[in-house]
């Protein structure tokens, strides 16, 4: 089992805001002006700043840039500055922060400042797992809307990543991943990899790849470790200020560890499933005070000691109450954003 002091507990936090910008060092479109839904999300320590004061601050940051021109605002606009900007008027480190600008592009600041850029695109594509057991649904010919989040250095060339992208979605889109070259096996933790070698064969300098195959499940691969993750959601109640109210919990379960070679896979998604079904049950539609629990931080941490012992490879655990508050635990650091 996980003992309740071997990792790191954080605060999650979002905050959005509508603002223009001119991107005048970048090729067009982006030199003209023009407008985003920008969403900001921050990861801090537990325990780093008093309550939730930092969150409620965050939201106030984002109001100063609300309906304004960033140009006029800023010193500077690119995604990094903007970061940069907020961590800078925080008043407290974060562990990680993610920007979002529009729905498919972003930032993203690291706990030591360092900068990456972020782009997600879409394909369609079928697929089936050969050496799943006979009666496994996978084992059929079946297909997903595939999202792939691309992660490079900020300071690397952002053109350059998506003319190669490009070519590389033309081998994936409307095709049979089975019949590619290298993904014979084609599962998500495979498929991340494949990316990554495809794109750094073309001197693209990655930092990670994401592969969701659904909406609840998906992979991450950074040149050395593979995670996957699987999403649930659950309805439950508990007292808060002397009130009775209530969340529908978005839980995000993420597991690292050594790949089956022959699977192709760390776990099979199902079993990942099946395994904390019993805790699901006592988390679904259940007043949790009844346990104990008070609030997200003492829900989350139940999940991470009960879940340790069924889920070994559990490495982290993103627990959203709202779309905009949650809490995370993670053993070790990483850039993922699938708190979003």
């Amino acid at each position: 089992m996980i003992e309740s002091g071997k990792g790191e507990w954080l605060d999650w936090s979002r905050a959005g805001f509508e603002a223009a910008r001119q991107l005048l060092a970048h090729p067009d479109p982006a030199r003209r002006h023009h407008g985003h839904s920008f969403a900001l999300e921050m990861r801090v320590a537990r325990g780093a700043t008093p309550g939730a004061n930092w969150c409620d601050h965050l939201a106030s940051l984002a109001e100063r840039l609300d309906y304004r021109d960033l140009n006029a605002c800023l010193n500077a606009v690119d995604d990094h500055d903007i970061l940069d900007w907020f961590v800078q008027h925080l008043g407290v480190s974060p562990r990680s922060s993610w920007l979002s600008a529009g729905a498919r592009q972003g930032g993203i600041r690291d706990a030591q400042g360092n900068h990456y850029h972020w782009f997600l695109d879409r394909f369609e594509a079928s697929h089936f797992l050969p050496q799943v057991p006979a009666g496994h649904k996978c084992g059929r010919l079946h297909g997903h809307g595939f999202e792939v989040v691309l992660m490079i250095p900020a300071a690397q060339d952002r053109l350059a990543l998506r003319v190669a992208w490009t070519r590389l979605r033309e081998r994936l889109h409307e095709h049979c991943l089975n019949d590619l070259a290298g993904l014979e096996c084609p599962t998500s933790e495979m498929l991340a990899a494949w990316i990554w070698r495809q794109l750094v064969a073309q001197d693209i300098p990655m930092a990670q790849v994401d592969v969701f195959e659904t909406g609840s499940c998906g992979s991450s691969y950074d040149g050395i470790r593979h995670r996957v993750w699987k999403r649930r959601s659950f309805d439950s109640a508990l007292w808060r200020d002397d009130r009775r109210t209530g969340h529908t919990f978005v839980l995000n379960l993420g597991l690292s560890a050594d790949m089956d070679e022959t699977m192709g896979w760390i776990m099979d998604f199902g079993d990942i499933k099946q395994l904390f079904d019993p805790l699901y049950r006592e988390l679904d539609h259940q007043p949790l005070h009844e346990r104990g629990l008070m609030n997200s931080g003492e829900v989350l941490r139940w999940i991470v000691a009960q879940t340790g012992s069924r889920l070994p490879a559990l490495d982290r655990v993103d627990l959203q109450e709202t779309p905009t508050h949650g809490v995370i635990w993670q053993r070790s650091r990483d850039m993922s954003g699938l708190a979003r």
